[in-house]
């Protein structure tokens, strides 16, 4: 009997690492991270007062039906053109702020949301932003966390049912980006 219930457990707990490791890794020459699943890849081009972007969007979208407590996984990259941190007066640390204050305002703006907590945060030694924003009156919570490394600005996120934006799979996929 014992050996039966040792084997049923070595089969659960078996079964949970294969689960761990399906997530699908991402990687290019600026970064890598995984994703539960494959997400969508897009790229836009977007006009702004310093020129013209290029954002690259990876985005999985649950369906509502999902067991997983977040709705949607997003990252993006952007690369700024080199004479914007050329021409920049002032501080390195006061630029960065600028450029985060600026970015947090427009993805709050943005979703007509409510920010909620804003604090600075770093991957090793990359300056960043973590913020979470209220969507929908309650209805959901975006988590969103910012890094600008030298001329590139990349953005991880989760959007979450309110009450459930802190698990275990946003912790995951928070903390497999790894800047290079």
């Amino acid at each position: 009997m014992n050996k039966i219930i040792i084997s049923m457990l070595l089969l659960i707990s078996l079964g949970s690492l294969s689960r761990i490791q399906e997530w699908n890794k991402l990687e290019d020459a600026g970064f890598r991270i995984s994703f539960p699943s494959q997400p969508k890849i897009d790229s836009t081009d977007v006009e702004s007062p310093i020129g013209k972007l290029t954002a690259y969007t990876y985005m999985l979208e649950n369906d509502e039906n999902t067991t997983d407590s977040n709705l949607i996984y997003g990252f993006s990259k952007s690369q700024y053109p080199e004479k914007y941190f050329q021409q920049a007066g002032g501080s390195e640390a006061s630029f960065i702020k600028g450029v985060m204050d600026g970015f947090v305002s427009g993805a709050v703006k943005g979703v007509n949301g409510k920010l909620l907590t804003d604090k600075e945060v770093n991957l090793k030694g990359i300056p960043g932003r973590e913020i979470t924003v209220d969507y929908g009156n309650g209805t959901a919570i975006i988590r969103m966390i910012l890094y600008l490394n030298k001329t590139r600005l990349f953005s991880i996120q989760t959007i979450s049912y309110s009450g459930k934006e802190n698990n275990s799979n946003a912790e995951r996929f928070f903390k497999s980006l790894v800047i290079k």
